[in-house]
């Protein structure tokens, strides 16, 4: 599976009382918007990059982007599966990058 690109649309999610971002990269910000909005018949293979989550040595989202693991998944938010940890970062994330119109381009 190839790697999103530098400076692709994040899904972060800042996990609360630990030092520690997950995040997951979105191909169309717009389609994620309206899902998130409430509009879940948008299937989520049609706006996320790929089913991967991601985290980095920093703790941070910016940095080299390390796939997450099961350990962390399940320190963070308590699941060790990929799909549900997705739909938790898509719902309870912060849109950063490209695709979020109050980012600086």
């Amino acid at each position: 599976m190839s790697k999103p690109a530098p400076h692709a649309t994040k899904v972060v999610f800042k996990s609360e009382g630990k030092d520690k971002e997950l995040f997951a990269f979105v191909q169309d910000p717009e389609l994620y918007k309206k899902w998130k909005a409430g509009d879940h018949t948008i299937p989520l293979v049609n706006f996320v990059d790929s089913f991967q989550i991601f985290d980095t040595d920093t703790g941070s989202h910016t940095g080299v982007a390390n796939t997450c693991s099961r350990a962390t998944l399940s320190n963070i938010l308590n699941t060790e599966d990929v799909d549900d940890a997705i739909k938790r970062i898509l719902q309870e994330g912060e849109l950063i990058g490209p695709g979020n119109s109050s980012v600086e381009k």
